[in-house]
């Protein structure tokens, strides 16, 4: 289940001020509330199939579009991925699911395997398809987090309503793994 916030004078994210709470109402889908700060409504919003993202589940759509880009960038959008694969094995490992939007719906990675060649910074050249598509992801661990971080990764593809999910399950380290040998991030939550 997930909440929305309308309004913001005197809201923050860790709470509401009781003092500005005019009227609290209960229905069988929740409740509600409205005041000073604007009004909060408990609602249900659909999650889908895969759930929602936790402290070891997180969703990208892809890996060749950074979040409101209009066109694609595969070197910007990997340093993304890389620091959620690096944020699980510096916590408590996880999955990483690419082809899934925010709400846990499938949306699939099989528009990407045109695009996997777009890097300026990438040497090597990738099939366009599945199998391209991992050798991209492992080539960019190896050059921006190191060759030991292929022990802690397995990286496997399902088909979930017509489209192709790319799963990377990844494995706590037993050491902290850098990336780009200079910085470190572990997950926390639901954000790494």
């Amino acid at each position: 289940m997930r909440s929305r916030l309308a309004g913001s004078a005197g809201s923050s994210t860790s709470g509401i001020a009781l003092h500005s709470l005019d009227v609290i109402s209960r229905s069988a889908g929740g409740f509600s509330c409205t005041g000073s700060f604007g009004s909060y409504t408990d609602e249900e919003t659909p999650v889908g199939e895969f759930g929602e993202e936790t402290d070891n589940r997180e969703f990208k759509s892809t890996i060749i579009y950074p979040a409101g880009a209009i066109g694609p960038d595969i070197d910007t959008q990997m340093l993304v991925i890389l620091k959620t694969i690096a944020g699980f094995m510096n916590a408590n490992g996880g999955i990483l699911y690419i082809g899934v939007n925010d709400n846990g719906d499938a949306v699939g990675i099989e528009n990407e395997y045109k695009l996997l060649n777009t890097s300026t910074k990438d040497p090597h050249h990738y099939q366009e398809n599945k199998d391209g598509y991992e050798n991209n992801l492992r080539s960019s661990m190896n050059a921006f987090l190191a060759p030991v971080a292929q022990d802690y990764v397995i990286i496997t593809f399902s088909e979930h309503n017509g489209h192709t999910v790319c799963e990377v399950n990844v494995q706590p380290s037993r050491s902290v793994i850098w990336y780009n040998e200079r910085d470190a991030f572990k997950r926390m939550g639901n954000r790494t």
